[in-house]
């Protein structure tokens, strides 16, 4: 069982890649793993999560395949914008880099920091969905190629404005 669910994992992650590629307008190459129905585009998010730390942050990025996002704080809208197309693709990038069907889906041990900030990131596409938690544990970090996506879009969630 726990076979199978890596193998849809990857498959998912390929997919998902693909589909937010596909929809950022980079050029589409024929061959294997490639190849996505345009019909599928239409199903894609990207989340991002912040809590935690010293400030107490409760932040969270909703960003949709097309480069709409929210931005709440508190489960409360506080920003909406639109990414540029060179920004969607740069995420699409990060995602498809950070590989996150073969990542564990948990890194450290909530609370095991005082005042740490917790992470998770959530991909969602074609019906699956694939989330990564991070909680600040230096014992145990990601891959930088996670950290790099993670970090972008943390990125992306503080400094918009509406």
């Amino acid at each position: 069982m726990h076979a199978e669910r890596g193998w849809i994992s990857r498959m998912g992650l390929v997919f998902i890649g693909s589909v937010l590629f596909t929809a950022c307008g980079a050029p589409r190459q024929e061959g294997a793993g490639s190849a996505v129905p345009a019909a599928d585009t239409s199903i894609e998010e990207i989340r991002y999560r912040l809590t935690g730390g010293i400030a107490g942050f409760d932040l969270e990025l909703r960003l949709a395949g097309g480069g709409e996002f929210t931005v709440l704080e508190a489960g409360h809208p506080a920003r909406r914008g639109q990414l540029a197309a060179a920004e969607r693709r740069e995420v699409a990038q990060l995602a498809a880099a950070a590989r996150m069907e073969e990542l564990k889906p948990r890194y450290g041990i909530a609370g095991s920091v005082v005042d740490a900030l917790d992470e998770v990131v959530t991909v969602t596409g074609g019906g699956r969905t694939i989330s990564v938690a991070v909680a600040g544990d230096p014992r145990d970090e990601p891959p930088p190629s996670f950290r790099d996506l993670a970090n972008r879009l943390r990125e992306i969630a503080l400094t918009r404005a509406n």
